[in-house]
Formats: C-alpha cells, structure tokens, sequence
C-alpha cells in the first residue's frame, strides 16, 4: 500500500467521519456518550475543532463503553474498534475507533492502526481525597507497567523502538495480569456506588474527580456543522479540567498536544 501524507484539514475530515460513526451507531443502540476534554471545550468555546487541537476524545459510562466495543465492529466498512482486550498489540488501556483505510504514525511510529476517536470510560471514584490519591497513583503505575510490556517490536517502523521494546519486555509483568490488576481496579467503585464519578484514562487523571450527577443528563451541541452529544453539565465538567474554560491560552501555548504523522493508505 501507498502511504499520502494527509494535510491536518483531511485528518480532521477522518476524524469527523469516524465520529459521524460514532454517533450515528450510539443513537441506533441507546449507547450514552459524551464528547470529552478539548472536545467536548471545542463544542462549546468555538462550535467544533479548538483551532490547535489535533484529536477527538469521547467518553462512556463504563456499562455504555463496554457494550460499545462489543458490539461496533462489522456495523460498517472501514471502521473498526481496537483496545487491548481484542488485539494483543494495542498500548493503551483506553479503546480507539480507527479508519483502516488511514495510518497515523506516532512517536513510536507503530505502522497498525489508522487515523482515530479515543473513547474512555466512566467509573465510579472514591470521595475521600486520599483514596482517590491512591486510586490515581495505582492506575498510573499499571497504565505505565501495561504501555511499557506491549509488544511493539513487531509492528513499528523504528528499528530503535522494535530493539527497545524486545530488551524492556521481560521485565514486565505478563499484560493479562496487568489487564487483570486494571479490571478490578475499575470495577471497585461501580458507577452509582458513590457521589463522585469521572474518568482516569486520558492523561488529566487528577482533574477527572467530579460529582456523579455531571453524567446523568445530555443535550447536543454543534460541531462542525453537526450535533454531537455532551453532558448537560458541561460547565461543572469544563471548570474541573479547565478553570475559565472560555478563556483562551497563552499563544504559547496553542499548540497541538500530539506529534502524529498521518497518511492515506492507496493500493
């Protein structure tokens, strides 16, 4: 396969697509979900993309989140769900829907998955401060421990990557026991067990701790020129991860927060 570098306004347009996907099959199966961090700040702030955002992130109940990647994959052609319960390879503990007919190369320049939605789960968390402390660090050492053991040796285009990954691997837990130690870590506070809920799998762990009430209820807002899905309460969820969500960064700061290389795969 040819790969064409894509220019960022394609790559916006495949991820628009995918999350068209998205929504349309969460409608069809009564699936809850959320647009999630810069997202969901885009939704509100500016009507779609942050003008420097590079992604699209979304968040389920984890009733929701689960059912979701059971049950997406064969509803349409060129799309497909991945996380590191269907496919060994997978680095995160978080799920991705991905448009195969793209490749998005990053740091590690892993030559397997296309463009993408990342797609996090809602849990239940403790109240106490210094459980959820605990509850944090704990997911933070098995997402690194789970990240660092992935066999990305074979299925990177850096021979530095594929030699570094060989010689850490043993010296990490097996990923089935890691994944073991992450389920029960997020089954431990079920969603409705306590007041206060959110997500710990997209990188603002600490910000994430908010009243369980924020995902009760939805409404659409405009992005792009359609109607995505975000929880009623965005202004309580925004102030969490934000401060003065509507007002703008530093330029210094308006910058794109990843460094991926994405391509069109052609015969």
């Amino acid at each position: 396969m040819r790969r064409i570098r894509m220019t960022a306004d394609e790559v916006r347009q495949a991820q628009l697509g995918i999350m068209d996907k998205i929504d349309e099959f969460c409608t069809r199966e009564g699936i809850s979900y959320s647009l999630d961090g810069g997202s969901l700040l885009g939704a509100v702030r500016h009507k779609g993309f942050i003008p420097w955002d590079d992604d699209m992130d979304v968040i389920m109940p984890r009733a929701d989140y689960d059912r979701f990647w059971q049950v997406f994959n064969g509803a349409y052609e060129h799309f497909k769900v991945v996380n590191y319960r269907l496919d060994p390879d997978f680095a995160h503990t978080f799920t991705r829907v991905i448009d195969t007919r793209t490749l998005a190369l990053d740091h590690n320049r892993v030559n397997k998955y296309g463009i993408f939605v990342d797609i996090y789960a809602v849990d239940g968390q403790p109240e106490d401060d210094k459980a959820f402390d605990d509850y944090v660090r704990t997911y933070i050492r098995l997402k690194n421990q789970f990240h660092k053991s992935a066999p990305l040796w074979h299925c990177t285009d850096s021979p530095l990557v594929a030699l570094k990954t060989l010689l850490r691997h043993p010296f990490y837990p097996p990923r089935e026991e890691t994944a073991r130690a992450l389920e029960a870590l997020y089954q431990s506070y079920p969603m409705g067990s306590t007041a206060y809920a959110g997500h710990i799998m997209g990188g603002s762990e600490w910000d994430t701790h908010m009243p369980a009430t924020v995902f009760d209820e939805y409404i659409r807002l405009p992005f792009e020129g359609r109607m995505y899905r975000c929880v009623k309460d965005y202004d309580t969820f925004l102030k969490k991860l934000y401060g003065d969500y509507m007002q703008l960064p530093p330029e210094s700061e308006r910058h794109p927060y990843h460094s991926v290389a994405c391509y069109r795969l052609e015969p």
